[in-house]
């Protein structure tokens, strides 16, 4: 009786390992039925949103020759735009981002060592024929590969705000840069032309 139980789990658990979930997605949309009546999707180039037309005749569309396009939003770009009235700090809010994606990645490290050393013992019970102990570890293996998949996905998260932050971090340290070399190098010009000017001399009266 043990033998022929040993030999039906041994079984079950060939066929588990030699499934494939890829595999098994493939062949699912193969064999779903393909919706009828639909038509070809047609892939539009994206376009900003652009503000409505103004009114014909209203006063002040039209100045000099020239349209008014204060109503027109910008341009979408990859770039952090900071309200002025709002209380968002660049430095603080990239430092706490930092934090919180170092702590993230301390997280993914532990939840991957709990889900290594799980899978080792779940595979010591299988080669020691305990499939009850297998089974039970099999539902914390899955919490743990879940709670994986959630912290990778927060990580991804705050990578990107991060790098948004960068990126604004970075260009406003250059524009600090450049005004502060725009200011010495005014003031090294002004110096230049102060001592010009006192090495000029007054020419001595012409005799009469």
């Amino acid at each position: 009786m043990a033998v022929e139980q040993t030999k039906r789990y041994e079984t079950l658990s060939n066929q588990c390992r030699s499934v494939l979930g890829s595999s098994d997605l493939t062949h699912l949309a193969r064999s779903l039925p393909t919706p009828q009546g639909r038509g070809l999707i047609i892939k539009r180039i994206f376009v900003p949103p652009q503000p409505p037309p103004p009114p014909d005749g209203v006063d002040g569309d039209v100045a000099n020759g020239h349209i008014n396009t204060d109503n027109i939003p910008p341009p979408l770009k990859d770039e952090l735009v900071i309200d002025q009235l709002s209380a968002v700090q660049i430095k603080p809010s990239h430092d706490a981002l930092k934090k919180e994606s170092d702590d993230l990645k301390g997280q993914i490290r532990q939840i991957q060592e709990s889900l290594d050393t799980l899978l080792r013992i779940q595979q010591r019970s299988v080669d020691a024929s305990l499939y009850n102990k297998a089974n039970e570890l099999q539902e914390d293996i899955s919490m743990k590969r879940f709670d994986l998949k959630v912290a990778q996905i927060h990580l991804s998260a705050i990578n990107a705000q991060k790098e948004l932050f960068t990126h604004k971090l970075e260009s406003e340290s250059s524009a600090g840069r450049e005004r502060k070399m725009s200011a010495s190098s005014t003031a090294s010009m002004k110096n230049k032309w102060l001592k010009a000017f006192k090495s000029l001399k007054t020419p001595p009266p012409e005799e009469t």
